[in-house]
């Protein structure tokens, strides 16, 4: 897991409609930044570690627009789909990353890993606080949102114009 994650964008609402049914939708564009400290990785007989990767969440991942922007410390990479072996994050997408020298173990040096999205959805979002510290800023011009889950916003802002809202959600916390 992440040692700092920051989770960020604006929410851009509209309505569909479906005979008489207005519907309220919303596509998030998204940033998403996360550091990662060096981990070790002890040599021992008998054990072999697989290829590193980045794994993210996403529930519904239709509601994808266009290719995810994906960098680690700078370098471009291409996400693909799946969630590889971390499944308890249930669908997604993940990315290889470089890993050991060797597969017996090693270091996993520093990284910072970025992301820039559209994510297309109606019903809710939902970000889960991963990082050991973990801060998220949302703003949008919905003048009716509904905070839920198990953290409700630090500060927020809301009024006719729409909704400014943070979270700081220490692992301690979780």
């Amino acid at each position: 897991m992440p040692a700092t994650l920051e989770v960020g964008g604006e929410m851009l609402p509209s309505q569909r409609e479906v005979g008489l049914f207005k519907v309220p939708v919303y596509s998030w564009n998204g940033q998403l930044k996360a550091t990662f400290a060096v981990d070790d990785y002890p040599v021992k007989a008998g054990r072999s570690y697989g290829q590193p990767y980045v794994a993210l969440g996403v529930s519904d991942v239709r509601g994808l627009v266009g290719t995810p922007n994906l960098r680690v410390d700078g370098k471009q990479l291409r996400l693909l789909p799946g969630v590889e072996a971390a499944s308890e994050v249930g669908r997604g997408l993940h990315a290889p990353v470089a890993g050991f020298a060797s597969d017996q173990g090693g270091s996993l040096a520093a990284s910072t890993v970025e992301l820039e999205l559209r994510l297309d959805g109606s019903r809710m979002l939902s970000v889960v606080p991963v990082g050991d510290d973990t801060r998220i800023a949302l703003r949008s011009s919905w003048p009716h949102p509904s905070f839920s889950g198990a953290f409700l916003p630090n500060e927020r802002r809301v009024n006719a114009q729409g909704f400014d809202a943070r979270w700081a959600v220490s692992s301690l916390a979780r």
